[in-house]
């Protein structure tokens, strides 16, 4: 498999949606986003955060790359964010996850709340919902989306020598 573009949102997705504050971790959302990491898929932040001008995506950032993960899962640092949000594309799934296409990036996928068929499940601090990451890993893990990358094992290949 070519790696990925996850373009990934934080409020509704990462975290429960209750900006302007910090919402508590959406359950399994860190373990499954660095799952896509360690396949080798690019990770990048997509967020409506972006659009507004205060410090609100730095916080996003900064609790991202942060270290102090319940259940001591960390994400790689993020290398990537979009200047602006981009209206996700649906998270569609017939017989296979729909992987959208981009002449500049190559296959997307993203991950967001407000996508069109995103698994949703109610929020517990708010009465919004949020990302269903146990649905959407066993979506991913049905399309193979986790297995290794070409490029990630090559790579692999050569640190290991």
């Amino acid at each position: 498999m070519r790696p990925l573009t996850i373009f990934l949102d934080f409020d509704g997705t990462m975290v429960e949606h209750i900006y302007p504050a910090m919402g508590r971790v959406v359950p399994h959302a860190v373990r499954v986003v660095r799952r896509l990491q360690d396949a080798g898929h690019m990770v990048i932040l997509n967020t409506y955060r972006a659009d507004i001008k205060d410090d609100s995506l730095d916080q996003a950032v900064n609790w991202l790359n942060s270290t102090w993960r319940v259940g001591k899962v960390d994400l790689l640092p993020l290398k990537a964010i979009t200047a602006s949000k981009i209206n996700p594309a649906p998270f569609i799934l017939n017989d296979e996850l729909q992987i959208h296409h981009d002449r500049t990036v190559g296959g997307v996928i993203y991950l967001d709340d407000i996508a069109t068929g995103t698994p949703l499940i109610p929020a517990v601090m708010s009465t919004g919902r949020m990302v269903n990451w146990l649905e959407v890993e066993q979506i991913l893990e049905a399309n193979h989306i986790f297995e290794p990358t070409e490029s990630h094992k090559l790579s692999k290949t050569l640190n290991d020598e």
